[in-house]
């Protein structure tokens, strides 16, 4: 069997005038996928032994079909082509094993999903068509020429930019300006960046329906709130959402959905527009009432406004340079489901009186006030800067926008040290629960953090460095943070050295 994997078009009347002749008969099956949802595998197995035996057979069910494909061409040398498979049962109940056929006989599938490959003997990876086969393409299907007129050149090559290689979105844009003028083809082009073609999104989103609810939840984040950024950063931020990330970004990127290698994650242009395009399907109208928030004009009308409601889960808002705002300081209070808000380069002139206590994370660079408002109860809080994973138990902590350090820290100094001394009593016993600490690091331009760096501190004991050393990795723009970190004594129990110098003298003197 040779799989094809990516994003399947029509391409099969030229590879079948080819090869045709090398068999005695030949099947191509397009849209398996979507034929199998909508009737079922009978009709494909009725629709297979009618391409290649010129029969027409009624089968009664899968199990009938089965047995007739494999007693009836298990001598004939045939093709058989299933276009777009994306279920192994698919695969089972219309071409089960190579001895239900002939010898010679070939079958080619064509997939978006990674785990049908295992079945295969050659795998082909499809990749977009460059820019002179989609120009190619365009031509054909609009032009009904190898090459598009003089006049329709420079609008043909911003077609093909637009569509970014897929043969799907080329050949049906092809279509819709197959016999129309100049005036129509600069409209749709003008059109498109403000209202992508439905045809082309609804064809995509077949993928996107056949999803986990957490799997589609990953997909609109990624695609609206963390194309290309950092891999890392991204599934950390999944998991404080509670999202599974290794099983959710596995099956995005088996499906042909994302891409993702060590250092990015990223969905193809046309794939983002559908997904913004499902969100915005929430409710056109009022973005106030859908789940995710991205853009300045829709996040700024409704907290400007007041609009936000408890359908909004996530609002992300990454803007290149600074910019002013002036928001309603109550426009959070309705947002009762809010769970991931991230705000960049903006300047408020009104601090916010309320953040829903159903956050999980916070990012919010250029934060203009020195605390977080008091009604805020960090319960369950991931916020950005958190390296601990989920199921550690002995590790906590997270950097928040401010400059004071909380009340209840009993030794507190200025500059990089602090000196305390505690009796080795304390330390052991099953009584000493751990230790905290608390870092402020300010805007200061001599203080200043540039991008991502790390940040960390060093415990002493009696002149000796603990092996401990806390780091997070850390992006602050313009103001000052607050890093409170927890270690449990379990923290240290696991590095023995650390717990011997911790006890090992009466007065221990950390700094």
């Amino acid at each position: 069997m040779k799989v094809i994997h990516g994003f399947s078009y029509k391409w099969k009347d030229s590879f079948l005038e080819r090869i045709s002749e090398k068999f005695e008969s030949c099947c191509f099956l397009s849209n398996v996928r979507e034929e199998s949802e909508k009737s079922g595998l009978v009709p494909l197995q009725q629709l297979l032994i009618l391409k290649l035996l010129n029969e027409s057979m009624r089968i009664h069910d899968v199990d009938d079909g089965v047995f007739t494909i494999k007693n009836r061409l298990r001598h004939k040398r045939i093709l058989l082509i299933f276009d777009d498979v994306n279920q192994l049962e698919q695969l089972d109940n219309l071409a089960g094993n190579h001895i239900w056929f002939g010898s010679g006989s070939r079958i080619i599938i064509t997939t978006r999903d990674k785990h049908l490959l295992q079945l295969a003997d050659d795998i082909y990876d499809v990749e977009g068509l460059d820019d002179g086969e989609a120009l190619h393409l365009l031509s054909l299907k609009a032009f009904k020429t190898n090459h598009p007129p003089k006049d329709f050149l420079e609008l043909s090559k911003d077609f093909v930019d637009y569509a970014k290689g897929l043969p799907l979105a080329i050949e049906t844009l092809g279509f819709f300006l197959f016999n129309r003028g100049v005036d129509i083809w600069k409209g749709t082009l003008k059109r498109l960046k403000e209202f992508p073609e439905s045809t082309i999104l609804q064809k995509l989103k077949i993928g996107y329906d056949g999803l986990q609810e957490t799997e589609q939840k990953i997909f609109l984040y990624i695609a609206c709130f963390f194309n290309h950024e950092e891999k890392n950063s991204v599934v950390q931020t999944l998991h404080y959402l509670g999202l599974y990330p290794d099983v959710g970004l596995r099956v995005l990127v088996d499906k042909s959905l994302i891409k993702m290698n060590d250092s990015e994650v990223c969905v193809p242009d046309l794939l983002q527009e559908m997904c913004q395009e499902i969100v915005r399907e929430e409710c056109r109208e009022d973005p106030g009432k859908r789940s995710i928030l991205w853009s300045f004009e829709d996040i700024n009308n409704v907290l400007k406004n007041n609009t936000g409601t408890e359908a909004i889960q996530g609002m992300a808002l990454k803007l290149p340079r600074l910019k002013e705002a002036n928001w309603n300081p109550e426009s959070f209070s309705k947002m009762r489901h809010l769970k991931l808000l991230r705000i960049d380069n903006v300047h408020l002139l009104h601090d916010p009186k309320h953040l829903p206590d159903s956050l999980r994370v916070l990012i919010w660079s250029g934060y203009s006030s020195k605390s977080l408002p008091s009604s805020l109860h960090l319960t369950g809080l991931s916020l950005f800067g958190r390296l601990d994973k989920p199921d550690y138990n002995w590790r906590y902590d997270m950097v928040i926008p401010g400059s004071v350090i909380p009340k209840w820290f009993r030794y507190q100094s200025m500059g990089a040290e602090v000196n305390i001394k505690e009796p080795s009593s304390h330390l052991c016993t099953n009584e000493w629960m751990g230790i905290a600490v608390c870092v402020v690091f300010c805007s200061l331009s001599h203080h200043q953090i540039k991008g991502y760096s790390s940040l960390s501190y060093q415990l002493i004991v009696n002149g000796n460095e603990l092996n401990a050393t806390p780091t997070i990795g850390q992006e602050v723009n313009s103001s000052d943070h607050v890093w409170l970190l927890y270690l449990l004594n379990r923290y240290y129990k696991e590095l023995e050295g650390d717990l011997k110098l911790l006890k090992e003298c009466e007065a221990n003197e950390f700094s």
